[in-house]
């Protein structure tokens, strides 16, 4: 039995984390992981607009030529308001994503303006994108349905890969580097650990990489995972991963 293919995704890439994205990008050249999700803040802290940032840009252009893929991470992933919602997501935000949950803040109506503003700035930047990951995974449960509808093609969950077309869902074993305090990391890795014994079989492993806290033992914990993964079994974009199934 093959092994399931390998998505490695870097979340927060927007102007103000070039540099370090850079670096994730050249730490995962030298880890074997040359083709990647780029999950692309449209306009962070509402002050980043993406289409004025030529370097980012020239950086994302070179990454789709290579193989890799742009994702839309929320619009400017900063939460405007307090959470909504279920409990369960409202207790993540608070502990896991101070600030920054955006999808959980404002009415329907307002988030759904918010994605579709997002959109329109990343295709006026030349990349017109099929993916949707809200900040910190946490979004409300309508979102999927209103994002098929504004014409996304698929939108990455922490634990699937929703396919919007036929409102399928395959499961991902998930782990990596959220860029917190060394605690937060801790609970996140047995969460990780957890949920691949539930799920001992899924669609695609995935290692995700933030741009914050580069030198921590997390960060290095990741890329060693993704070294060991990448050595047996081949790097796939979300796209290729709906595709292939």
């Amino acid at each position: 039995m093959r092994p399931e293919p390998l998505v490695v995704s870097v979340h927060d890439v927007a102007p103000s984390t070039l540099d370090q994205v850079r670096a994730v990008l050249a730490d995962l050249d030298a880890a074997g992981a040359p083709r990647r999700v780029l999950k692309v803040i449209p306009n962070k802290d509402g002050c980043e607009d993406v289409r004025r940032a030529p370097e980012l840009l020239g950086l994302l252009a070179r990454e789709v030529a290579n193989g890799s893929e742009v994702v839309q991470h929320g619009f400017s992933h900063r939460l405007r308001g307090r959470p909504m919602g279920r409990w369960p997501a409202r207790l993540r935000a608070a502990f896991f994503a101070p600030g920054v949950a955006e999808c959980l803040a404002g009415d329907k109506e307002e988030l759904i303006d918010r994605v579709l503003a997002g959109r329109a700035l990343l295709r006026e930047a030349g990349f017109d994108v099929r993916g949707f990951c809200a900040p910190a995974w946490l979004a409300p449960p309508w979102l999927g349905e209103a994002l098929r509808e504004a014409g996304f093609r698929f939108c990455v969950e922490m634990t699937a890969l929703c396919d919007l077309c036929c409102g399928r869902r395959l499961p991902l074993r998930w782990d990596g580097h959220v860029g917190s305090p060394a605690w937060q990391e801790r609970l996140t890795s047995v969460g990780a650990a957890l949920h691949a014994r539930l799920r001992p079989r899924p669609a695609a492993v995935r290692v995700y990489l933030h741009p914050q806290r580069l030198g921590s033992a997390a960060y290095r914990r990741a890329l060693r995972s993704v070294k060991a993964l990448a050595a047996e079994r081949p790097a796939v974009t979300f796209s290729e991963l709906l595709e292939g199934d």
